[in-house]
């Protein structure tokens, strides 16, 4: 059985997909997926699900929706993932490696710790899988559940953080030309990521495009500055000392 979070959220079992039920239900399913093989207290679910407010009958409506989801993950004749109860809460049974979010860290991990290393094949390879594994904004369909917004902050964060070394990886590889166009793309989502400018000026400048780097240089400072009030990081800035400089590295 495989839980989708990075996406709307979806389980399926032998290639078919189950169904959830309304957003709530959902939002219930994926809360537990969050914290797979742990367990969840009753009012932590319930606030997560309804905020600080719930109305009187959360109680017994979570346990209607736990239920629900039971008979659809048993009705699917999977036996590796189960919500079960616990001492005042629930957990969902399941293997982490079976929630793509638990499957994005380990092999977004395992790729930082490949970049680290200078294994720059090996780090493209995992940091791609990774990144592979998002279909769309994180819990794209339960975005009203009080714990979605802190949740995808944390995961958009940690995609961003991906990203980087991915990016990292692939200029160690020589992909300099290729890279322009998508580090260009990325800026634009994220225009106060100073790592991301930092990487297309290595590629332009690497690309044979030393005043395009230049140039690189310029946008972000007047971007930090005239919208944030503050100058490029120290890296920036040496970076673009080295461009001027035409450093060998």
């Amino acid at each position: 059985m495989w839980f989708r979070l990075l996406g709307a959220v979806e389980v399926s079992a032998d290639g078919t997909s189950l169904p959830l039920g309304g957003p709530r239900q959902r939002s219930v399913l994926a809360d537990l997926a969050l914290h797979v093989g742990r367990a969840v207290p009753t009012a932590q679910l319930i606030v997560d699900v309804w905020g600080e407010r719930p109305p009187g009958s959360a109680v017994h409506t979570l346990e209607s929706y736990v239920s629900r989801l039971r008979h659809v993950l048993n009705a699917s004749g999977a036996a590796d993932a189960v919500v079960v109860s616990k001492s005042a809460g629930y957990m969902l049974d399941a293997a982490p490696g079976h929630v793509d979010v638990w499957r994005f860290r380990e092999l977004a991990a395992r790729g930082g710790a490949a970049v680290e290393a200078g294994d720059a094949a090996t780090a493209a390879a995992l940091v791609g899988a990774a990144i592979d594994l998002w279909r769309g904004p994180a819990l794209a369909d339960i975005r009203e559940a009080a714990f979605a917004a802190p949740a995808v902050q944390r995961l958009e964060e940690e995609r961003l953080t991906a990203l980087e070394n991915l990016m990292e990886a692939r200029l160690a590889l020589g992909q300099h030309r290729e890279l322009v166009a998508e580090l260009e793309a990325l800026i634009a989502g994220s225009p106060y990521r100073e790592h991301f400018h930092a990487q297309l000026m290595l590629a332009l400048y690497r690309s044979g495009r030393q005043a395009d780097a230049l140039a690189a240089f310029g946008r972000v400072r007047n971007t930090l500055s005239g919208e944030l009030g503050i100058e490029p990081g120290r890296k920036l800035r040496e970076l673009q000392h080295a461009v001027l400089l035409q450093a060998p590295e």
